[in-house]
Parts: C-alpha cells; sequence; structure tokens
C-alpha cells in the first residue's frame, strides 16, 4: 500500500510535472496515482477528504491534502530520497 496518493488528470500540465517529479526523485512506490476522470473512486475519494476535483495536482498524506504543484514541490522536497 502507498503511503501517499496524487490525485490528477492526464491532460494537466501541472499533474503532468508532478508525476514526472515523483518518478525522477524514485519516489514512485510511495505515491498511488490516482486520475480524477477515470474509475469509480478517485474523485470520489479526494471530495471525501476535502479536495476538490476541479483543482489537481493534490497529494493525500492521511492526514492532510497538499493542492497545487508548489505546495507538493515542498513535500517532496521533505520526504528521504532512495
Amino acid at each position: 500500500m502507498s503511503r501517499y496518493e496524487l490525485f490528477h488528470k492526464i491532460a494537466d500540465a501541472e499533474c503532468a510535472s508532478v508525476r514526472r517529479k515523483i518518478s525522477e526523485l524514485g519516489l514512485k512506490a510511495a505515491f498511488d496515482f490516482r486520475n480524477v476522470d477515470t474509475g469509480e473512486t478517485a474523485a470520489p475519494d479526494l471530495v471525501m477528504r476535502g479536495g476538490n476535483p476541479d483543482q489537481v495536482p493534490v497529494v493525500w498524506d492521511g492526514r492532510e491534502l497538499f493542492v497545487g504543484r508548489a505546495a507538493i514541490e515542498t513535500l517532496l522536497a521533505r520526504l528521504p530520497q532512495p
């Protein structure tokens, strides 16, 4: 089970940037990438956590939402690199 959830949209440039950064840092194993445009649960799960599927990218760490590329990049900078 992943420690973090990244709620994103495939066609969104900021989301793509965040996905790329997570992969470049070797952190993909710690993240579950959840596309809010597909699947039955990603968008409702984001809403349940207090987020908005129209405002992505968003990371959920189990306690807090990190909304937007800048907030997520700040979080990524704090995570231990593999």
